[in-house]
């Protein structure tokens, strides 16, 4: 089975939050969250309103649509949690409804080191542990095991699905994503 890192099509929709852009969540810990501001206010910079179906907000938080919501809770239950928020233009008209930014709760440790090149000799570079990691890197196939969606421990800002579920993905029609493949041994 291969892997793909999932990102957000380079010309899709450019969404912001701008006033809470943080908010003390990073949407890389895997981690529940716990707080969530359902009335946060994104922004779309586009001309027109969008219908992106998946996006990466320019804070990296991954966005997605009401109907490939729907389709992740049933391709990989519990693995993300989704957290709606308020889509409109910068003025305030134009509200597109039912998005949500998407925590992925699963971060697995499948950095294959042998053949990941990182700066600093394999010392973090932040407090969450992540590496310099360089491209490309490699994964290892015995440390996914059967995961369908996940984060990389120590390279978290990637998401990592796998084949079938992009597939499945693809299939359905969804826009607003590209797949990059990741190599993958033993």
């Amino acid at each position: 089975m291969n892997y793909y890192e999932w990102l957000g099509e380079l010309d899709s929709a450019e969404i912001d939050f701008p006033d809470l852009e943080f908010n003390g969540f990073w949407m890389v810990e895997g981690k529940p969250v716990i707080g969530w501001n359902e009335h946060m206010i994104a922004v779309y910079m586009c001309s027109q309103t969008p219908k992106l179906d998946f996006g990466m907000a320019s804070n990296s938080w991954p966005v997605f649509s009401p109907a490939l919501q729907a389709l992740m809770e049933r391709l990989t239950p519990g693995v993300i949690q989704f957290l709606p928020f308020r889509f409109q233009r910068l003025n305030g008209k134009d509200q597109v409804a039912g998005y949500c930014v998407g925590q992925i709760l699963r971060v697995v440790d499948c950095l294959d080191r042998q053949r990941t090149s990182v700066r600093n000799n394999w010392e973090p570079i932040n407090a969450g542990g992540d590496f310099g990691v360089m491209r490309p890197f490699a994964l290892s196939r015995s440390g996914i095991g059967d995961e369908k969606l996940f984060r990389i421990q120590g390279k978290r800002g990637t998401i990592v699905i796998r084949e079938d579920v992009r597939h499945a993905i693809e299939s359905a029609g969804f826009s607003g994503q590209r797949f990059d493949l990741i190599e993958c041994s033993g």
